[in-house]
């Protein structure tokens, strides 16, 4: 950690933003090899630098998806408070800044929370709400209009809401 700190010191903000992707990436590739969940706790540590530089850099859009990512690796950690409150300031972030695509993640994620924790009504508005957003996103695809609607298809399947279901399909 000494050396990423002392490599980190003589770089501008956009130098730090490349050289924490890079270890993120590297650390993600880890996880996905091992399965271990050490590599989850350095991606948060990493991704929490980034939100920083992020930050002072004015990439809102890009600090977003960093929150998204260290809430989705405090919910792989069961650490599902943690979780919630980088998904809402993911939110928040989104909303204040127009990007829907972090608006729609965000949501995403804090269904999968309310459904994991059996709050089932507070999912499924979540998930209507990411549906909502998806279309609107700033990226100009349709991933998050397909992403959406499934996970809200299948929370419609578990909670027996298929009377609603009807209509999406």
């Amino acid at each position: 950690e000494g050396r990423m700190e002392e490599l980190l010191k003589r770089q501008t903000d956009a130098g730090c933003n490349w050289t924490l992707t890079a270890f993120v990436k590297a650390n993600e590739l880890g996880r996905e090899s091992t399965g271990s969940s050490e590599h989850a706790r350095s991606v948060i540590q990493l991704e929490e630098r980034r939100v920083e530089i992020l930050g002072k850099m004015q990439h809102f859009r890009d600090q977003g998806g960093a929150l998204c990512t260290i809430a989705d690796r405090f919910f792989l950690l069961g650490r599902t408070r943690d979780a919630a409150t980088y998904f809402n300031r993911a939110r928040d972030l989104g909303a204040a800044h127009g990007f829907f695509s972090i608006e729609c993640r965000a949501c995403l994620g804090l269904a999968s929370l309310a459904m994991f924790e059996e709050r089932h009504e507070e999912a499924l508005e979540l998930y209507r709400n990411a549906l909502a957003a998806a279309p609107l996103n700033e990226e100009d695809t349709t991933s998050y209009e397909r992403t959406a609607l499934n996970h809200l298809t299948r929370a419609l399947v578990v909670t027996h809401g298929l009377d609603e279901l009807e209509p999406l399909v």
